[in-house]
């Protein structure tokens, strides 16, 4: 008999996605056509700083929504920072914006997130967030004020902030707040190929193999079920497909539109689907300065073998779509787990925590961060006490 462990359940789904992507070279043009429509017309437009300084596509989209724009800024700072997040929302608390625009990777999206929820929960200093975060016992606050400000979202990368969750770094904590509620949600997401050309293929890459990340912690999370599961490895094989074809023809936007039909698909695994130990262990090495797609890359095959025992069969679905010719499970997962490895030196991008600047003496403070976590009840593999943590990240050291 199968030992799955979504042979029970219920499932009631409510998408983790937009309701409406669009997606394509130059897919950005529409955004004018798409504002009036929704009959949106006072638009704070944030874009990523160096989108704006390194190319002219935050000067078209400027000059393409002219007469709309009641507020626009380009100062991005890496995982959306407090007190940017803050200030943003006190420069635009009575200009009445309708919609937030985010031009950029995960940090502007998470950026233009919260500054909507601080605005529709009328909150005008950083300790007041502390009422608001989720918990291991609270992971989504229902009795938060309904956000009425719409959000519009280009991404140009592969970060997968397209999402009703906002993650906001603490950086006097050094610790990531994340909150969660439905009407944090984007209105559109526009996946523009074109446009993500300008994306550099390290960064793409990096943020490439977060999405893997989300793959993975996807197929074998506690609360999956089969559609999630079916959805979660066709993105696997679209991003094993696009990255490296990505690696080689940088400019080319077909390659980098099959990557995000990757990063759409398992986006749309639906709310619900939560994810487990590297998400989260991710989480916390993003308030140590490491990017956001390195934490996948140096953590993923490490908590992939920590959960085998419990994981065997949705590890083996993986490596079986990925090419393992392999009957055995246990080969099969095996094979998913070092065909990322394989993809993580075919890409260049680092593989151990010390290669990403995490100090052996910071790591039990991590894990003890971690095992505080909201989404950590959600392992395969029970993870709550700092030791066991603290043994998956020596080993990742």
């Amino acid at each position: 008999m199968v030992n799955w462990r979504g042979i029970e359940g219920e499932w009631r789904y409510r998408s983790s996605i937009s309701d409406h992507s669009i997606w394509g070279p130059n897919a950005h043009q529409s955004l004018r056509t798409q504002l009036e429509e929704r009959k949106l017309e006072r638009v704070v437009l944030l874009f990523s700083r160096s989108l704006w300084e390194n190319t002219s596509w935050g000067k078209e989209i400027s000059d393409l929504l002219k007469g709309l724009v009641v507020y626009e800024s380009h100062n991005s700072h890496e995982f959306a920072p407090d007190w940017l997040c803050f200030d943003t929302a006190n420069a635009v608390r009575n200009l009445e914006p309708d919609v937030v625009i985010t031009i950029g990777g995960g940090s502007v999206i998470d950026w233009g997130k919260a500054v909507r929820f601080i605005l529709a929960q009328g909150l005008t200093s950083v300790d007041e967030l502390d009422d608001y975060v989720a918990s291991p016992e609270n992971q989504q606050l229902e009795s938060l004020h309904k956000i009425p400000i719409s959000q519009i979202a280009v991404p140009t990368t592969l970060s997968g902030a397209t999402t009703w969750s906002v993650t906001i770094n603490r950086p006097e904590k050094k610790f990531k707040d994340h909150v969660r509620h439905p009407s944090l949600m984007q209105e559109l997401v526009i996946y523009d190929g074109a446009m993500s050309c300008t994306t550099p293929t390290a960064l793409w890459s990096a943020t490439g193999l977060k999405a893997v990340e989300h793959v993975v912690e996807r197929m074998y999370s506690l609360v999956g079920n089969p559609v999630g599961d079916a959805l979660a490895e066709r993105a696997g094989t679209l991003l094993f497909e696009g990255l490296p074809q990505v690696k080689q023809l940088p400019d080319d936007p077909i390659s980098r539109v099959i990557c995000q039909m990757g990063l759409m698909t398992i986006e749309a695994t639906g709310r619900g689907v939560q994810k487990g130990l590297c998400q989260v262990i991710g989480w916390q090495l993003g308030a140590y300065g490491v990017a956001h797609g390195h934490t996948a890359c140096v953590m993923l095959p490490h908590v992939m073998r920590f959960n085998l025992p419990e994981t065997i069969q949705p590890q083996a679905t993986l490596g079986r779509a990925l090419g393992s010719p392999s009957n055995s499970d246990e080969s099969a997962a095996e094979y998913a787990i070092t065909s990322i490895e394989k993809l993580t030196s075919e890409l260049d991008l680092p593989k151990r925590l010390r290669d990403v600047d995490i100090k052996s003496e910071d790591l039990a403070t991590i894990a003890e961060k971690v095992s505080r976590s909201p989404n950590i009840i959600y392992n395969p593999i029970p993870v709550r006490d700092p030791e066991i943590i603290l043994e998956v990240l020596q080993k990742a050291w």
